[in-house]
C-alpha cells in the first residue's frame, strides 16, 4: 500500500520540491546573483565534470528542510573558491546541486535535463538521487549522465539511465522518476521504467 501511495503521489511531490527550491534560492541564495560567478556556458559534459570533481558533496540539513536544489550560481561561487585555492564554503552541496549547475552549463547541443529518481530501500524508507542527464548525436543517439557519482554513460535511452541511477542505489521499489529543465520547469513524471 505504501508504494501505491507513493506512486500516487510522486508527481505532486516533485512538483512540491521544485517550488520549496525556488523558494529557498530566493530566501538564501538570491545573493548570489550579484557575484561576477565567471561562469562558462555552453561547456563540454567532460569538462563540466571535471569541475565538479573538485567539490565535496555534502547533505542538506534542516535549513533546507533535508532536500533542496541549490542555486547554480552559488554553485559557481564555490568553484571559483576552489579555484582560487580556498576551501570549500559550509553549507549543503547536494546531488541537486550539482545536477542543476551541469544542466545549466552543459552545452545546448547536448539536451542536458536534469533526473530525479525515487525509490525505496529495503528497509522502506524513501530514497533518491539527481542526476544530469546528456545526449550524444554520434552515429548512434546515446544517453549518459554527470554528477557527484561522476560520468557514466553510453545508455540506450533515458530509461536505461533511470536504471542505472536505481541499480548503483541499491534501490528496492522504484517510486519514479522525472524530467526537469535547467530552468527548473517539469518536463515529464514516470512511475516505471516505461517512458
Amino acid at each position: 500500500m505504501k508504494i501505491f501511495l507513493l506512486r500516487l503521489f510522486y508527481g505532486l511531490g516533485i512538483r512540491y520540491w521544485l517550488a520549496w527550491s525556488k523558494l529557498y534560492q530566493w530566501l538564501y541564495q538570491r545573493g548570489y546573483r550579484k557575484t561576477d560567478p565567471i561562469m562558462q556556458w555552453s561547456i563540454s559534459p567532460e569538462e563540466a565534470q571535471k569541475r565538479m570533481d573538485g567539490v565535496t558533496w555534502t547533505a542538506d540539513g534542516a535549513k533546507e528542510l533535508w532536500d533542496s536544489a541549490g542555486s547554480p550560481m552559488r554553485f559557481q561561487y564555490l568553484l571559483n573558491e576552489l579555484r582560487k585555492g580556498k576551501p570549500q564554503p559550509p553549507g549543503a552541496v547536494d546531488c541537486d546541486d550539482f545536477a542543476f549547475w551541469s544542466a545549466n552549463m552543459v552545452t545546448h547541443s547536448c539536451e542536458p535535463s536534469v533526473l530525479a529518481v525515487a525509490w525505496l530501500d529495503r528497509g522502506g524508507k524513501v530514497r533518491g538521487h539527481v542526476v544530469c542527464c546528456c545526449t550524444s548525436h554520434g552515429p548512434h543517439r546515446t544517453f549518459y549522465h554527470i554528477g557527484n557519482w561522476g560520468m557514466s554513460g553510453k545508455y540506450l535511452s533515458r530509461q536505461h539511465v533511470v536504471k542505472d541511477v536505481y541499480t548503483r542505489a541499491d534501490g528496492y521499489k522504484l517510486i519514479g522518476w522525472a524530467m526537469i529543465t535547467p530552468g527548473m520547469k517539469l518536463l515529464s513524471t514516470h512511475k516505471d521504467f516505461r517512458k
